[in-house]
């Protein structure tokens, strides 16, 4: 039943842009400069992103399934350790 409510909502809304001859409208520069500005935002936006994650998105399709480096050496409680020698003020 489902499938055949959205089909009928999907014809409904193409038919107007189907049935329709002709259109009075007008494209500007400025209109075809924004949609490239759009378009270029988006292609570098999901660039940025992949770059961001491509350690994670590369770890997820290996096969041998080993970690991605963090930059981080050592167990936790090494790291605990690391840092509060690094935060504690030393007397000489």
């Amino acid at each position: 039943m489902s499938h055949h409510k959205s089909s009928i909502i999907a014809i409904a809304l193409l038919l107007p842009f189907v049935l329709m001859r002709e259109a009075q409208a007008y494209l500007d520069p400025a209109t075809g400069s924004m949609i490239l500005q759009i378009i270029l935002g988006f292609i570098l936006a999901a660039s940025m992103t992949i770059k961001m994650y491509w350690r994670k998105i590369k770890f997820y399709f290996s096969k041998n399934k080993v970690q991605p480096e963090t930059g981080l050496e050592g167990s936790s409680e090494a790291q605990e350790v690391a840092i509060e020698e690094s935060t504690t003020p030393k007397i000489d």
